[in-house]
């Protein structure tokens, strides 16, 4: 496959929205925990499956080495990479720290 401006914008998009994702899921477990809000969720177990599938995603497409050194977009994906991951991490331990009802 060869690299084009294209496929490293739409990765480092599509990057971004994960990781919102996953920090957004983050804040709601904990919103939910302390009794603040209680966030619409889809029906079980498909709202869990999916959950982790986000995750398992985000893990797999952050600790990838598949950027070429000489694009342009290079610091801007690791960036985003590296934001996916720590979010995903995140994710995983409020996940463990306020387990679901």
């Amino acid at each position: 496959m060869r690299w084009t401006e294209g496929t490293a914008r739409a990765l480092f998009a599509a990057s971004l929205v994960l990781a919102a994702a996953l920090a957004a899921a983050a804040a709601a477990r904990v919103l939910e925990a302390r009794g603040i809000w209680k966030p619409p969720g889809l029906p079980a177990p498909w709202g869990g499956i999916t959950l982790w599938v986000l995750i398992a995603v985000a893990l797999l497409f952050g600790m990838d080495r598949g950027i070429p050194r000489e694009s342009p977009w290079e610091r801007r994906l690791y960036a985003a990479r590296k934001a996916l991951l720590l979010a995903a991490v995140a994710l995983v331990a409020v996940l463990a720290g306020f387990p679901g009802p």
